[in-house]
């Protein structure tokens, strides 16, 4: 009886049966090269048999950087057949569900960023459809990576005021030429191309 409670032990510490334990690896550190990369964790996860991919999602570390498990702890036990996901750093930039979000929920996230992030206020026209104090615009544009680390991120916070509001973009040419001439402007159009970016 002893000898069998032994080597069911000894088979689950080797990680024979009951699932396989989660490496303790450190998060990065943007001075650190010695922190682990995503990708290592990722190889290392499925050389012990385990279904593994990394997900990228921006942050102050520098890009490929692991910054953890997104659905696991270090050192936790997985059944077999568990997908873990591993959090990937894609560096500073501005994540894609930022617009609509109110400012102050924002900055939490952009804090550690590790580049300026700038909040400026921006007129908007219509405060029932844009409540203050929410994210409008953002440079980058959400979804993407900051481009000039120097420059780093702008965030448009809609507020009351006179001035051409940011709410008129993708609304219609006419609709908003007449609603600005409306209020006194001189407006002149011009057709270019764009993209979403």
């Amino acid at each position: 009886m002893l000898l069998a409670g032994t080597v069911a032990a000894v088979t689950y510490y080797m990680e024979l049966w009951g699932g396989k334990t989660l490496p303790v690896a450190s998060k990065s550190t943007a001075t650190s090269d010695k922190a682990p990369t995503a990708s290592n964790v990722v190889k290392q996860l499925k050389n012990k048999g385990l279904d593994a991919s990394a997900r990228k999602e921006f942050s102050g570390e520098k890009k490929g950087a692991f910054l953890g498990y997104a659905n696991a702890q270090d050192g936790e036990r997985i059944r077999s057949g568990q997908h873990v996901v591993v959090r990937e750093s894609a560096g500073p930039g501005v994540p894609s569900d930022t617009v609509g979000k109110q400012a102050t929920t924002v900055t939490s996230t952009f804090k550690n960023m590790g580049v300026p992030v700038h909040y400026k206020q921006v007129v908007v026209s219509d405060s029932s459809k844009v409540k203050p104090g929410s994210v409008v615009s953002t440079y980058p544009q959400p979804g993407q990576g900051v481009s000039d680390e120097k420059i780093g991120i702008y965030i448009g916070v809609a507020a009351k005021g006179d001035g051409l509001p940011a709410d008129i973009v993708g609304q219609d040419v006419n609709t908003v030429k007449t609603e600005l001439e409306d209020k006194g402007y001189t407006v002149k159009t011009e057709k270019r191309l764009s993209s979403k970016q």
